[in-house]
């Protein structure tokens, strides 16, 4: 039998009673209660927004997203993923043309943290047959960034692409907040229609992905510096935790640094004694005039640097014989 519950003289119950002595009042927890409910249902509202927003409104970054997650059935010899620096410096027709090997670029951006590249390399490999190599191209910078960082372009391929299932584990372990969730549902909103969205779709589909809907126009100065970027054991893990979790699974993944300005060469060699243990080739340096700053190329830069990676690092690793350069 249960427990009876007495009333008193004034009709109050031994529970309410005891809800006033130790707790809140009924009223108070029914509107705790609703503001809850009202907080879930924004939440969900702005997940929502992330997951079928129009992109056509939307910077480079979300084009890039929609492009690269929409490769179905695929079969490349050669997959790249990396930040910013591989959208503009590796051109897939000009490895294939050189060593007849099919390419896709999928660069992201290195805010996208080691959590959107390893969301970005799952759906590939669970959509399309796996490649003969896979090579994680970064710039010397970036490996700072693959800590949890709570940014746009994080925010938004996690909340577009992962599986809602996996969303609360993103939250507990710190890859998004509620306020990052709020504040890239409103930058969705908010952007201006782009123009020439679909014509930067169209690109990168044209290109496999290679290109920038902003090429720069003017090349570093001949005296160009940028400041050394120093790391931690921490930084380098995470490449290596992106690395492994790859080659664990038997797809063949190499480590490769962006090249660099020609005036920024003696702090390449000290970044090669931080990547050459981990399986890089020495990072290349090519003439200031090639770059627009110190990770992102021109195209005649970018025609250079795919040539370099073609002959010293594709060429080697898959026993084929180059094309002449033209």
């Amino acid at each position: 039998m249960g427990e009876t519950t007495r009333t008193g003289s004034e009709g109050r119950t031994e529970r309410t009673e005891r809800s006033e002595r130790g707790g809140l009042p009924g009223h108070a927890l029914a509107l705790a209660g609703a503001a809850g409910a009202a907080f879930l249902v924004l939440l969900a509202l702005a997940v929502l927004v992330v997951r079928c927003a129009d992109l056509t409104r939307n910077e480079e970054y979300t084009l890039r997203d929609l492009h690269h997650f929409s490769i179905k059935g695929a079969a490349y010899d050669v997959v790249l993923v990396g930040d910013s620096a591989l959208a503009t410096q590796i051109d897939p027709a000009v490895l294939r043309e050189l060593t007849g090997l099919s390419a896709v670029n999928l660069a992201l951006n290195g805010n996208s943290g080691l959590a959107g590249y390893r969301l970005l390399i799952d759906e590939y490999l669970a959509n399309n047959a796996a490649p003969r190599a896979l090579v994680l191209y970064f710039s010397y910078a970036n490996p700072r960034n693959m800590k949890i960082r709570l940014t746009f372009e994080k925010t938004y391929t996690l909340l577009r692409h992962a599986p809602l299932t996996a969303l609360p584990g993103y939250l507990l372990d710190g890859e998004l907040s509620l306020g990052s969730v709020f504040y890239t549902a409103r930058n969705l909103v908010l952007n201006r229609p782009d123009p020439h969205a679909r014509e930067y779709l169209e690109m990168l589909e044209r290109n496999r992905g290679y290109g920038s809907a902003h090429p720069c126009a003017r090349p570093v100065a001949d005296d160009y510096a940028a400041p050394f970027v120093p790391y931690s054991d921490e930084d380098v893990a995470y490449m290596v935790r992106l690395r492994d979790r790859y080659l664990a699974r038997g797809v063949e993944t190499r480590l490769y640094i962006a090249a660099e300005p020609r005036t920024l060469a003696k702090d390449a060699r000290r970044y090669d004694a931080l990547f050459g243990p981990l399986g890089a080739p020495p990072i290349e340096t090519l003439p200031n005039d090639l770059f627009c700053d110190a990770s992102h190329m021109t195209h005649a830069g970018a025609r250079a640097q795919s040539e370099r990676f073609a002959r010293d690092f594709l060429a080697p690793l898959f026993g084929v014989d180059l094309a002449p350069a033209r």
